[in-house]
């Protein structure tokens, strides 16, 4: 809804349940708006279905009243900086994301002879690389195209800041840089969410994604921390961040997950040796 980034969320085992489901919400959302005085923009108030593209649902549609007015049912729409799509791909998000990054990069080509290759990182690390790390966890679910997209607007980047053509490997320039490769950030953020979560440092529904595996028989050592991981037989809900962390979490080294605190969880040596580049 527009209004204040409102959002309403149902979930159900037919259209039918969560279009009843958000219809109350939405009926009650408006009758209080109207009481507080506030008003609701309907023209920029969207729904949205989200399913998995194999769904016997992935065409249809939500449709939800306000008033006497439907609002409008909309395949993708961007939702606090993040363009989500109904059967959350990110593609449209990673697109939109690659072409930003793909403008900064000929404006540092540009002006690459008048500055030294120090200058050029510094500008590559606090103008360019967060475009990259804003929201990355939520994207990550992203297929192994769209992760190629971003790895390559990533290298064609470093490329200008070392002043180098194509010819000039990818490990080459992160090697040389010292910069890591974007799916290593985004496991990194992922397995932050984590940590926070374990240590009651998010807000209390981020915090209860995870949860810890009862003890018993030990997979790695007694000092590793092993999670539950959530049941599901969707391959929508396999790209869930509960079930990545979950995986992602389980590749740290020991040492890592116990950190004392989130700076020195951040800190911790370059990115976790086990987030090797594939």
């Amino acid at each position: 809804m527009y209004a204040d980034d409102t959002a309403l969320l149902s979930t159900g085992d037919n259209l039918t349940d969560i279009q009843n489901n958000i219809q109350q919400d939405m009926s009650k959302q408006s009758q209080w708006f109207d009481t507080n005085r506030l008003n609701l923009n309907k023209s920029k108030s969207k729904t949205m279905l989200f399913t998995s593209n194999k769904s016997k649902l992935k065409n249809a549609n939500l449709k939800i009243k306000v008033g006497n007015e439907t609002l409008e049912s909309v395949n993708s729409f961007k939702y606090l900086g993040v363009e989500l799509d109904r059967h959350m791909t990110f593609n449209n998000h990673i697109d939109r994301l690659c072409s930003k990054v793909n403008q900064c990069t000929g404006l540092l080509w540009q002006i690459r002879s008048v500055i030294n290759t120090s200058l050029a990182k510094e500008l590559y690390t606090f103008l360019i690389e967060p475009y990259f790390l804003y929201a990355n966890y939520i994207y990550d679910a992203c297929n192994k195209t769209a992760s190629d997209k971003l790895q390559i607007a990533q290298n064609n980047t470093l490329r200008a800041v070392l002043k180098v053509d194509s010819r000039y490997s990818a490990t080459a320039l992160h090697n040389e840089l010292n910069i890591s490769w974007l799916h290593e950030k985004r496991k990194k953020s992922t397995c932050t969410i984590v940590y926070k979560s374990l240590n009651n440092l998010n807000p209390m529904k981020i915090n209860n994604l995870y949860t810890i595996r009862e003890p018993g028989r030990p997979l790695r050592s007694s000092s590793h921390v092993n999670l539950k991981r959530p049941k599901t037989n969707l391959i929508l809900c396999e790209r869930n961040i509960k079930i990545r962390g979950v995986t992602y979490w389980s590749e740290l080294p020991d040492n890592i997950q116990n950190s004392n605190s989130l700076p020195i969880f951040k800190n911790s040596p370059k990115n976790y040796n086990s987030f090797a580049h594939t």
